[in-house]
């Protein structure tokens, strides 16, 4: 019991530093970044690859799919959905295998259901909200500390990350030149139409697979 209590603590405090240093040097990341894009060109392999490791950090990603829109046009659409949802499947299950070597995360529910959380978050509407709301790493490492099955997660997320990812990448595809200090607000992009259209559409989906849960095993 006191090694799992060290590694989780070992752990905890990684990721906390992890954090503090992806926010502080974020810019510098994303400078190297943008000096990285040009192999897109001619190694695009390795653009790829770097930015498939970047959003396994809890730097944003919002930048990320705006640089692939800018340079791969439609389907850079392609690109960033495949790496949001390939890096949140991992990140998923890397917490889901630490809260099984914790004991199955039972204080991590109990301090859930103290702050009278649990019931709420593992809600189908809460799931896909509030992947619009947390970012992007803490949202997959929240649910998978939670043991939200695998099937519900990643159909919740293949609808969820249709909007926001299709919009950010209309917008990166409609730019004339793009830099490092682009700066959207949430407001601006969840009231342009390439991002409330499609979350409309994917949200009568959504609502319609609820409705018919049991058959679909959400």
């Amino acid at each position: 019991m006191m090694k799992n209590n060290s590694f989780l603590a070992i752990l905890g405090i990684l990721i906390i530093f992890f954090t503090i240093l992806s926010y502080s040097y974020h810019q510098n990341v994303i400078d190297l970044i943008f000096i990285f894009k040009d192999f897109q060109k001619n190694i695009p392999l390795l653009y790829l690859l770097i930015i498939f490791v970047y959003c396994l950090t809890p730097m944003p990603t919002i930048i990320i799919i705006l640089l692939n829109g800018f340079l791969f046009k439609e389907l850079g659409f392609i690109i960033s959905y495949f790496i949001l949802i390939s890096t949140s499947i991992i990140l998923y299950f890397l917490s889901n295998k630490i809260n099984n070597f914790y004991k199955s995360g039972k204080k991590i529910k109990f301090l859930s259901k103290k702050l009278k959380l649990i019931n709420f978050s593992q809600k189908n509407i809460s799931i896909l909200v509030s992947r619009f709301l947390i970012p992007f790493f803490f949202h997959n490492i929240y649910y998978g500390l939670l043991k939200i099955t695998f099937s519900r997660f990643l159909f919740i997320i293949l609808l969820a990350e249709i909007p926001l990812t299709y919009a950010l990448n209309s917008i990166g595809h409609s730019m004339i030149i793009f830099n490092s200090e682009i700066d959207f607000t949430l407001k601006e992009i969840f009231l342009s139409t390439d991002f409330y259209i499609p979350f409309i559409i994917i949200f009568v989906i959504f609502l319609i697979c609820s409705k018919l849960k049991n058959k679909v095993n959400l």
